[in-house]
């Protein structure tokens, strides 16, 4: 029921994921199924949080989070870690500009671990938030450099859905720092990439 959820939230139906995933952590909980329930507060999290309900979404996640210090995890998981700087990154102000100095250090420290465990991926993720996070701040300079190696980093990967993203990022902070030439230039490549 649980991945079923997720396919419809996937395909949009957001009512049907609201009420399965919920159920499915439940379940998992009930039968002390520690990755499912991750797995789904995981999805769960994200889809709350890029749908306006950031604050709640953190209370998901961070449920989670503790249950893996309760589980034995060495660490938080990569994706996990990486729902958690979004939903803190879509909260409505005064709350982010509360939590912006927490979610700089925690993309940072996830940085790190992605890393050190070698997951492109969750590096591009990372970066672009950081990209994203510099340029809600006005810093050009900082989202550009963010952008540019989450670009790097997804063609280095071959991923190039994540690729096309960096540059879309990219392309819309040189356009607001009006520079239109190198912003055409790459979005061409990142429409390439895709």
């Amino acid at each position: 029921q649980g991945e079923l959820g997720l396919v419809a939230g996937v395909n949009g139906d957001m009512a049907a994921a609201a009420f399965a995933l919920p159920s499915a952590i439940t379940r998992a909980d009930q039968i002390g199924d520690v990755a499912a329930h991750l797995n789904f507060a995981t999805w769960l999290g994200n889809g709350m949080a890029i749908h306006g309900m950031a604050d709640r979404s953190l209370k998901v996640i961070n449920q989670a989070v503790d249950l893996t210090s309760k589980s034995g995890y060495s660490s938080v998981p990569l994706q996990l870690s990486i729902k958690k700087i979004r939903a803190l990154a879509n909260l409505p102000e005064p709350q982010f500009d509360q939590s912006r100095a927490v979610v700089k250090e925690l993309i940072a420290t996830t940085l790190i671990q992605a890393q050190n465990e070698h997951v492109l991926g969750a590096q591009t993720e990372l970066l672009t938030e950081a990209g994203q996070l510099a340029a809600k701040q006005g810093d050009f300079a900082g989202a550009e450099q963010a952008f540019v190696q989450a670009r790097d980093v997804a063609k280095k990967a071959a991923l190039p859905r994540e690729e096309g993203e960096a540059c879309l990022h990219l392309s819309q902070c040189y356009r607001a720092a009006h520079h239109p030439t190198k912003a055409a230039g790459v979005i061409d490549k990142g429409i390439q990439a895709v």
